[in-house]
């Protein structure tokens, strides 16, 4: 008897939870990426039909296709990782439903006992016998209660046990949902797997096109070649001018400031004189404190161009991309042509956008220089000590020293070098005389 109201203490420990549900936020984020993916594929798909109507085999469509290669293994990691989440669930649903099915044997067990007794002690007059044998009427009381409590345990076990029967049938629901899941995901997976080889055997074939015309793509790459050095020396020579005039400009503020804060010194001291003169008493009068010189926290900087930098510097991997739509054909440093002896270094990045696409200003700034290379132009934006080089435009529509503003149209993209019929943008990031990977400025898209 003793027993049975001890396990009526300890049933709530038995009916309750003990493994937290998996978490669902992560099976969620894994598909919300797969999903992100598979449109980005769907994009690239989309721009190589459009590279592949030119005439010409185009550098383009190989790196377009190593991207889908990326993207394509991307996608199958991403399946991978939701197929050890299934795993983790059914490996949890399992253990839960082992724990329920022992709790749930314990139960009736102990349920069983809890019957066998009351049957034995069926008679009213056993229960009144345990009543009026009491010692006193306290004694009573506390009898008639552990009377009501163990009824109340009885009816508690029947409903726990209804409980964890419950909690069973939902585990093994939960269990069957998820090894479907599993064979669905699977499926999806080697799906999946089937297009990245037929993805692989068209890079091959691409890649052997061009090795056939390795000659031809390096008079291409060699012109490219020839008109980045052409940006880069001209852009090189802008900045080191700006910078000159930066650093005047900055000199002439301080020396500015020198002189007014000298000028509020001298006054402060002939204003602390005059009152000691006139005064018939010993006060001596106020004197302000001179004006401390308020410089720039960069010593080559004004101050308006110390914020914009700073602005600027805080944006970093948040800036806008400067055409609405396209697709990167050069990276930023080492390019290589897989399958040839063909590569390049680049100070920006090239982008491959529509023909006569608006080419925006990613940040607010100051428009350095309009130049002009082999017919096509280039117009550089300050922005403080940094600098964003738009090049490789078809016509222009704004003029040095004027004010831009982020998201503001600059110009159109000139026309690719491949002769592929694709608008072609020429970018590149600098802090002072130092080239920086626009890859890393820009937010994703």
């Amino acid at each position: 008897m003793n027993r049975l109201v001890i396990l009526f203490f300890i049933s709530a420990f038995i009916s309750g939870p003990v493994l937290a549900q998996p978490k669902t936020q992560d099976k969620q984020e894994l598909e919300r990426k797969r999903q992100e993916t598979l449109r980005e594929i769907d994009e690239i798909n989309a721009n190589l039909k459009e590279v592949q109507k030119g005439k010409k085999q185009s550098m383009a469509e190989l790196i377009l296709t190593k991207k889908k290669l990326a993207l394509r293994q991307s996608v199958i990691n991403t399946i991978n990782d939701q197929i050890d989440a299934i795993d983790n669930d059914i490996y949890k649903n399992n253990r839960e439903v082992y724990r329920l099915k022992n709790d749930l044997d314990t139960l009736k067990q102990e349920y069983a006992k809890s019957i066998v007794y009351a049957y034995k002690s069926r008679s009213s007059f056993d229960f009144l016998n345990f009543i009026f044998s009491a010692a006193n009427f306290n004694d009573a009381i506390r009898r008639i209660a552990y009377l009501r409590t163990y009824r109340s345990y009885r009816a508690q076990q029947a409903e726990t046990i209804k409980k964890t029967q419950q909690q069973i049938n939902e585990k093994l629901g939960l269990l069957k949902n998820n090894k479907q899941k599993k064979g669905e995901t699977l499926q999806e997976q080697s799906k999946e797997a089937e297009k990245l080889a037929q993805e692989k055997q068209e890079k091959d074939q691409i890649v052997a096109k061009f090795k056939s015309q390795e000659k031809e793509l390096g008079n291409v790459v060699a012109n490219k070649k020839k008109q980045l050095a052409n940006y880069k020396k001209q852009i090189d020579a802008i900045v080191r001018r700006e910078i000159k005039e930066a650093q005047e400009r900055a000199a002439a503020e301080r020396k500015r400031l020198a002189d007014e804060a000298k000028a509020k010194e001298k006054t402060n001291a002939i204003t602390a004189i005059i009152p000691k003169k006139e005064s018939n008493n010993n006060a001596t009068a106020k004197v302000d404190k001179p004006v401390s010189t308020k410089q720039a926290v960069d010593f080559n900087l004004s101050e308006a161009d110390f914020a914009l930098a700073t602005d600027f510097n805080k944006n970093q991997s948040r800036l806008p991309w400067p055409v609405d739509a396209g697709y990167l054909t050069a990276h930023f440093g080492d390019n290589v042509l897989d399958g040839t002896n063909i590569h390049w270094n680049s100070s920006g990045i090239t982008v491959s956008t529509n023909p006569g696409a608006s080419v925006k200003a990613i940040f607010d700034g100051e428009v350095s220089s309009v130049f002009n290379v082999e017919g096509n132009y280039g117009v550089i934006v300050r922005h403080g000590n940094y600098y964003t080089t738009y090049g490789n435009l078809g016509s222009v529509t704004v003029a040095k020293n004027t004010m831009v503003k982020a998201g503001q149209v600059i110009g159109r993209a000139g026309s690719s070098d491949t002769e592929d019929g694709r608008g072609q943008l020429e970018f590149m990031i600098m802090k002072e005389v130092s080239y920086l990977n626009p890859e890393s400025w820009l937010r994703r898209r």
